[in-house]
Parts: C-alpha cells; sequence; structure tokens
C-alpha cells in the first residue's frame, strides 16, 4: 500500500477514534497566569515540593468541562495565593504529551483509567478530565480531589484550606465579627 494512502487512512481514524470521543471542541482553555505549565520531563520537579504544597489540574486543552472550570481554577489559586505562598499551582495538558499513557508510564499517580461512556455503543470510551489533585510539602503521593470538592469555586477553596500544610496562613482575622474580605 502506497504511504499516502496509509497516512490519509490513520488520519481518517484519528478524526473519528474515541480518544477525541470526550466533550471536545475546538476552543482552547488558554493560558494561566496562577498555573505553571507542567511538561512530563519535569513534572516530578515541579510537584514534589519539600516547602509547598502543590494543586494539580490534569487537563486537556480542548476538553469542554475543562475550559469550563478553567476560570474558576484561577481565581481560586488567586485567592489562595493571597492568603499563602505555600500552595503552588501546576497543570498538565494530556493532549500535549500523547494522551493519558505517558501518565501511566510514568505518573502513575496521576493516571485515570478513560471510563466507559454511558449509552454509548461500541465500547466508547469517555474522558476523565478535568482531575484535581494535591500534593502535601514534602509528600510523594498525590490526593485525587473529588469532583464535589471542586466543583464550586468555595468548594475547592475550602477543600484546600482545610488540608493545607500550613493551615494558619488561611486563619482569618476577626474584625468587629467579620472575617477577612478574602475568604470565601
Amino acid at each position: 500500500m502506497p504511504l499516502a494512502f496509509l497516512l490519509r487512512t490513520l488520519f481518517l481514524l484519528l478524526l473519528v477514534s474515541p480518544l477525541g470521543a470526550y466533550d471536545s471542541n475546538d476552543q482552547r482553555v488558554g493560558p494561566s497566569k496562577h498555573y505553571v505549565e507542567l511538561e512530563l520531563e519535569t513534572f516530578r520537579k515541579k510537584v514534589f515540593l519539600k516547602d509547598s504544597d502543590v494543586l494539580v489540574n490534569i487537563y486537556g486543552d480542548s476538553c469542554g468541562g475543562c475550559q469550563r472550570i478553567a476560570g474558576m481554577l484561577d481565581r481560586v489559586a488567586e485567592k489562595v495565593k493571597r492568603k499563602t505562598s505555600k500552595v503552588k499551582f501546576a497543570r498538565y495538558d494530556v493532549n500535549l504529551f500523547g494522551g493519558e499513557l505517558p501518565l501511566k508510564k510514568d505518573l502513575l499517580d496521576f493516571y485515570s483509567e478513560p471510563k466507559v461512556r454511558e449509552g454509548a455503543r461500541g465500547g466508547e470510551t469517555g474522558s476523565t478530565l478535568p482531575r484535581i489533585y494535591f500534593v502535601k510539602a514534602g509528600h510523594d503521593k498525590a490526593t485525587r480531589i473529588d469532583w464535589d470538592d471542586f466543583e464550586t469555586e468555595k468548594r475547592l477553596y475550602n477543600w484546600i484550606k482545610k488540608h493545607a500544610s500550613d493551615q494558619s496562613s488561611f486563619e482569618t482575622k476577626q474584625k468587629h465579627g467579620k472575617g477577612d474580605k478574602n475568604d470565601l
């Protein structure tokens, strides 16, 4: 078979494959001023820190769910950074590094098996994106944050506040019976 035919066939298969079957579109999550972009080669160095906790967003740039929460994640990061410098924020775009398989091979704590979509025909799989993880300072294991705990700004902020290594940074100063205006 000619090479051009094989390449065209491969391209068409990729267009209709289950890899693209999740809530995908031509929009983008876009840049973030509060999240460091992770690469596979430097992932461990930037996530497993001795002196800071790290919240890690595993996302896909064209993932609809990832796009819907991107602004909320940035707002939470901004509020947490106002309270403490001991929580860092990082994100990893699975689409840039060959999908989920590199995570399965090198960073199993951050990997999630694709789920068979409800009502899908032919075993079509769906995405498990976005996923949010928290790594405590000095620890070598990640904790996956349940969707219920990051579906709103307030829930995610409170989750971080509750699990941060340096919780004293989040204590509010009482002024006339009211908490800090930066608290959610």
